[in-house]
């Protein structure tokens, strides 16, 4: 990984960046329209949201250019991707990644928010 992926890295949660690695070698692999429609079909997903620029962008742009250029420097095209292997490959990704449990914050926490 290379240094300025790791900088930004600092602070995310080792999940995030475990989706994030994830996300950007299945990009770098099968191009920019299977990005696009994870970015269509996870629009508010929180899971997602360092797609479109949310906590841990810096780090997934950081390392799809990584994992490019191992690839040798080229982004796959889109003519031999299959829909059904990208539908396939986003379905296993959000299962692998579910929403977090959010724990109550009791009577005197919502009290707080709302006043």
């Amino acid at each position: 990984m290379a240094a300025a992926a790791a900088a930004a890295a600092v602070g995310l949660s080792p999940d995030l960046q475990k989706r994030i690695n994830i996300m950007a070698e299945h990009v770098a692999r099968h191009g920019h329209d299977f990005e696009t429609s994870v970015k269509q079909k996870n629009a508010a997903s929180p899971q997602f949201a360092f797609l479109v620029g949310g906590e841990g962008s810096e780090y997934y742009q950081q390392l799809l250019e990584a994992h490019r250029n191992q690839q040798g420097g080229t982004t796959p095209g889109t003519a031999g991707t299959s829909l059904a292997v990208e539908a396939a490959e986003l379905a296993e990704l959000v299962a692998r990644w579910r929403e977090p449990q959010v724990a109550s914050l009791g009577a005197d926490g919502e009290r707080q928010l709302t006043e």
